[in-house]
């Protein structure tokens, strides 16, 4: 049956340890859309052009999964949901809660939840995470004008 639904299967141990890979994955990949939002948002903030600035950054070592697969829509505004921002917060505080339950400190997944708990507060519920890029480039706005 497995078989049937897809072709790279991994053991990872005994009953539970799935899941906490899911949500360790999920920590990681949530991570990587927040610091690429971040950090394309001020490229572009700082002048180089979003299409420029993607070709370089989707062939260099910054680049993950994720950013090659959202960010080209993004560039677009095309937020539409392949996943929701609110899943990825859900899934950071399950991974925050999975640090509190191991006495294992995640500073940087807490963080992270609190910047995508921010983004929904601010109104991109229902939209792809790469709407964090949205949400910087409207933090941006008053540094490009000036203010």
């Amino acid at each position: 049956m497995l078989k049937l639904l897809g072709t790279d299967w991994k053991y990872t141990g005994g009953v539970g340890t799935a899941k906490v890979v899911k949500i360790v994955n999920n920590m990681m990949s949530m991570g990587n859309v927040l610091v690429a939002a971040e950090a394309f948002a001020l490229g572009v903030a700082a002048g180089v052009e979003p299409d420029k600035l993607y070709d370089v950054l989707s062939v260099s070592g910054g680049r993950s999964h994720h950013f090659t697969k959202r960010f080209p829509n993004a560039i677009k505004g095309d937020f539409s949901p392949g996943f929701k921002m609110e899943l990825g917060e859900k899934d950071l505080a399950l991974a925050v809660e999975l640090g509190r339950t191991t006495r294992m400190p995640t500073p940087s997944a807490s963080a992270t939840r609190e910047l995508y708990a921010l983004a929904l507060a601010e109104g991109y519920r229902g939209q792809d995470i790469v709407s964090l890029l949205a949400m910087y480039q409207n933090w941006a706005k008053p540094a490009q004008s000036g203010g």
